[in-house]
């Protein structure tokens, strides 16, 4: 009545489960950065500039990341009592899964659309591992935004040439400070109606961030009186070629809003003119009627 075609009997299978405890130690998830704070490159409001940093995963198990949208932390947040700025800062990607003893680079971007100068975009942004909210990674990001800035001799209202003969040309050199951290050019611009008066040797110039260089200011008056002319300046950014973005995606570059190829006045030049060194006397000279080809003399 019993075989192996109507009855069978029951068979048993024992699965083995095998795990690493790691000794006595605690094992969580962890993800090391390369650096906790990064700082960008200044640039122009409507630039980008982008940094790379690493996320290493050093344990044996896999782990996942995410990044949480950036916290605003600079101590100005709004514009005159308006709405705060957005904060130009993003990253990419925004999360991912790291094996172990991998890692993954990151990229981000700093985007201002408004100038602060030497106040500072800070913000921070928290990464959550596997999913745990409650103690997520930090990293803090800054960067600042210029617009040309110029300082002309030491921020003074006035330069005065020393007293200077008619007829004769008197220099004075002119302190000229890059305050912005970009590379600017620098022309300076005075009236027509004075350049007979005032002059530059060299009137435009190529500054680095935060480099200073002298300008050389002519002064040559016409009489013995003193003259002024006020001294304008036109600062503008340098374009960098590797920045630069042709064809349909520079549509969806921002605006550099807040720039003017406008002069800006800076000060006043001022020049106390005397009489001329040489005086000649008489003021004409009447040689009288002179036959071709005979000389005559006479002295002043």
């Amino acid at each position: 009545l019993v075989d192996l075609d109507h009855f069978t009997p029951p068979w048993m299978i024992s699965v083995r489960g095998l795990g690493h405890t790691m000794g006595h130690t605690r094992n969580d998830p962890r993800l090391d950065l390369s650096e906790s704070q990064i700082r960008f490159r200044a640039c122009l409001p409507g630039e980008r500039t982008y940094q790379v940093t690493m996320l290493t995963n050093p344990g044996d198990t896999t782990i996942t990341y995410r990044f949480l949208p950036p916290i605003d932390t600079s101590q100005s947040d709004a514009t005159g009592g308006g709405l705060p700025d957005p904060v130009p800062f993003r990253v990419w990607p925004e999360n991912g899964v790291i094996p172990p003893h991998q890692f993954h680079l990151v990229v981000l971007e700093f985007a201002p659309l408004r100038a602060k100068n030497e106040v500072a975009y800070v913000a921070t942004f928290q990464i959550v591992v596997d999913y745990n909210e409650s103690h997520p990674k930090t990293l803090k990001v800054s960067g600042r935004s210029w617009v040309p800035t110029v300082r002309f001799c030491q921020s003074q209202p006035m330069v005065t040439f020393p007293p200077t003969s008619a007829g004769i040309a008197s220099s004075l050199d002119c302190l000229v400070r890059n305050v912005s951290e970009i590379p600017i050019s620098v022309e300076c611009r005075i009236p027509a109606r004075y350049r007979k008066i005032f002059s530059f040797a060299t009137p435009s110039q190529i500054l680095m961030p935060s480099q200073s260089s002298y300008v050389r200011a002519h002064f040559c008056p016409e009489g013995e009186q003193v003259f002024s002319a006020p001294l304008y300046c036109v600062a503008r950014p340098l374009e960098d070629e590797d920045n630069e973005v042709r064809g349909p995606l520079k549509a969806l570059m921002n605006r550099r809003d807040g720039l003017s190829s406008e002069p800006n006045y800076v000060l006043q030049l001022v020049g106390h003119g005397r009489e001329p060194a040489l005086v000649l006397e008489p003021d004409s000279l009447d040689l009288g009627a002179v036959r071709a080809r005979d000389e005559v003399r006479n002295q002043v």
